[in-house]
Formats: C-alpha cells, sequence, structure tokens
C-alpha cells in the first residue's frame, strides 16, 4: 500500500475545520436514543462529550475555528526542521568517544 504524507509549514496549518452540514441538501436526522428510538438533545450527550464538541457536531457554521488547546496539541506534534532537534556536533563527538570501539568488537 502506498502512503502519502504532506507536510505543512507552521503558516500553512489549518486554524478552522470545514463543517460539511450546511452544504448538505437537507439537514441531518439528529441521534436516537438507543433505549427510546427518541431524538437525543445535547444535554443527552453530555455525560459522553465535552460542550464544545456537541456544539460542532449541532453547528450550522461552514467553518467551525479549532480550539486553543487543539492547536497547542497539533503543534507538540509538528515536528520541524533537522535544525531543531540537532545536536551540536561537539555533544555527538563527545557521546561517540564514551562508547567502546565499534569496529574492534566486530573482529570479534
Amino acid at each position: 500500500m502506498n502512503e502519502n504524507k504532506i507536510f505543512l509549514s507552521e503558516k500553512e496549518m489549518p486554524t478552522a475545520w470545514y463543517n460539511i452540514q450546511p452544504d448538505l441538501p437537507a439537514p441531518l436526522l439528529p441521534p436516537l436514543n438507543p433505549a427510546t428510538g427518541k431524538p437525543i438533545g445535547p444535554k443527552d450527550l453530555l455525560p459522553i462529550f465535552p460542550m464544545e464538541i456537541i456544539k460542532q457536531e449541532v453547528s450550522q457554521e461552514r467553518w467551525i475555528e479549532i480550539p486553543d488547546e487543539v492547536m497547542a496539541a497539533y503543534d507538540s506534534y509538528l515536528g520541524g526542521s533537522l535544525e531543531d532537534y540537532a545536536y551540536p556536533k561537539e555533544k555527538i563527538e563527545e557521546a561517540l568517544a564514551e562508547l567502546p570501539d565499534f569496529e574492534a568488537n566486530l573482529k570479534l
């Protein structure tokens, strides 16, 4: 299976989620309570979901701003340039000097 990855710079990261509901030909039916078969409302979902997620689910806004807490989580997984992760050359050389002689161990 082929995998495609898209890498975005920090400036290219989206700041809002697209909500398909306003573009549907008809509104989605509300979720049903499995016990009663009747539509459930936001208060019924509160024991399971935070209110912000419920608001997103019922929103008719085309674009929903990504909360700051979620953006912070995205930022922690963004990665960065090699310079962001690279150790100074001196530190690498010091660490290598502490290792046993690799080539000598290969001959064993």
